[in-house]
């Protein structure tokens, strides 16, 4: 019998790929009303984007998500785009967390040194490199280690502050009696939305391994439903632990995490925590490695782009050249941020991640809309078209309003440049991005 994904490393992944702690304090430093931003991102979007991913996944068992969905629904064309825009956003997220784990393990392990950017832009080719090659052995090795990431980086830092903010609430330590959680007079409420938005991405990334999980058609719908659950609950009650504990004033990235672990733990058990979330963040990166990159390669090997470079004939090995053509892509984009030393591409490749992303989101709305395969193993006797617009349009405005959101407000970096300026730098490369794929198709084999 063939080796198969349980329903245990889908959950793993998807925690990995989605839950970072390291997105706690961005959402606490909001202050108390962060729950009830968290709350609308949820359903407004978290909840139509997680049924529309499980709907479409109980279709289909064969290896490639997104790519697989739209086509089945729309066509290759469009199928081609939504594989191309998640593969794409990656390209430039990729530069944005290694710079952060990068940044982090100095901060951890040597703290002197997070200053210096030489050794910052060493130890990232290293990383990623590292990572690139334990996700050329395959899946299943891949998801081994998520799963490991999953419980070191993630599971366990995260019951930690739940359990010792509790106990500290109980001990008298903290109070909620100073946390306003009407008070939303300092928080900037679009700001706020699309943080929590976009730290919901990514829910459908293990889908794209359906050839490799057992009975997937019910597989995947239970993991999803199961993981945006446990998501929603660690960001709501991780985020509240902190304000608890460390309070809002002194929430500054990942220095609000190692604050809060000194204060429960002491200093030496907050350097194993924080060495644990670390984990996590590896963990992350591994799966965002593989997962788009196998969606890309079934468009690739679908639409007869590049044959002789990508072959059905080797899956393997057209995978292996995939992800190190990634790897190139990626230093390379990491190169030109060192070099240039700007903290406006910084900026730009966050937003662009985001333009990116939400167009694809859309289209996979659409895709559950749309689809007419069946009844649906997800919404059962309540599954009808009234039900399939109402989640499509909330997930569909959600995603337009983040998109709208990211290009109206210009972050301070830009303050030099004009509006038009700012929309050139932030524009011209996201529609370069999006036609690329009608360029591939030019050249077919």
């Amino acid at each position: 019998m063939s080796q198969k994904l349980k329903m245990g490393s889908i959950v793993a992944m998807t925690l990995i790929s989605v839950a970072n702690i390291r997105n706690l304090p961005n959402l606490a430093h909001d202050g108390p009303v962060f729950i009830w931003v968290l709350f609308l991102s949820a359903l407004f979007f978290l909840v139509p984007v997680v049924l529309a991913t499980a709907h479409l996944s109980s279709k289909h068992d064969q290896s490639g998500g997104v790519y697989v969905w739209v086509k089945a629904v729309f066509s290759k064309k469009w199928a081609f785009l939504a594989a191309w825009l998640q593969w794409i956003e990656n390209v430039f997220y990729y530069p944005v967390l290694l710079i952060f784990i990068a940044k982090n393990f100095f901060i951890v392990i040597l703290p002197d040194m997070v200053n210096h950017e030489y050794w910052i832009s060493g130890v990232i080719p290293f990383i990623f490199g590292l990572m690139t090659y334990i996700n050329t052995k395959g899946v299943f090795v891949s998801a081994r280690l998520s799963r490991i990431c999953a419980y070191l980086g993630l599971l366990i830092p995260g019951a930690l502050m739940i359990l010792t903010s509790g106990y500290w609430l109980g001990m008298g330590h903290a109070s909620i009696e100073h946390l306003n959680f009407f008070d939303f007079s300092k928080t900037d409420l679009s700001q706020a939305l699309i943080t929590s938005i976009v730290m919901f991405c990514g829910i459908e990334i293990a889908t794209v391994h359906a050839g490799e999980v057992e009975d997937a058609k019910n597989t995947y719908p239970r993991a999803l439903l199961l993981s945006s659950l446990m998501i929603f609950l660690l960001m709501m009650l991780g985020s509240l632990s902190l304000l608890l504990v460390v309070g809002q004033s002194d929430l500054n990235g990942i220095t609000g995490l190692v604050i809060y672990f000194q204060k429960v733990l002491g200093p030496s058990a907050a350097v194993l925590v924080m060495l644990m979330a670390l984990a996590g963040q590896i963990g992350a990166l591994n799966n965002w490695i593989i997962s788009p990159v196998r969606a890309l390669q079934s468009a690739f090997l679908d639409a007869g782009v590049a044959q002789r470079w990508i072959k059905f004939s080797d899956p393997e090995g057209s995978l292996k050249k995939l992800l190190w053509s990634q790897a190139a892509l990626v230093l390379l984009f990491c190169l030109l941020y060192f070099q240039i030393k700007a903290e406006q591409v910084y900026y730009v490749f966050n937003m662009l991640l985001v333009l990116l992303y939400m167009p694809m989101y859309v289209i996979v709305l659409l895709a559950m809309v749309y689809d007419d395969s069946g009844p649906s193993l997800v919404f059962g006797r309540f599954d009808c078209a009234c039900l399939r617009w109402t989640l499509a349009g909330m997930g569909i405005s959600s995603a337009l309003s983040v998109f709208v959101f990211t290009l109206l407000s210009k972050p301070n970096v830009f303050a030099q440049q004009t509006y038009f300026e700012y929309l050139c730098l932030v524009m011209l490369p996201w529609l370069f991005c999006l036609m690329v794929p009608s360029i591939l198709a030019r050249f077919r084999d």
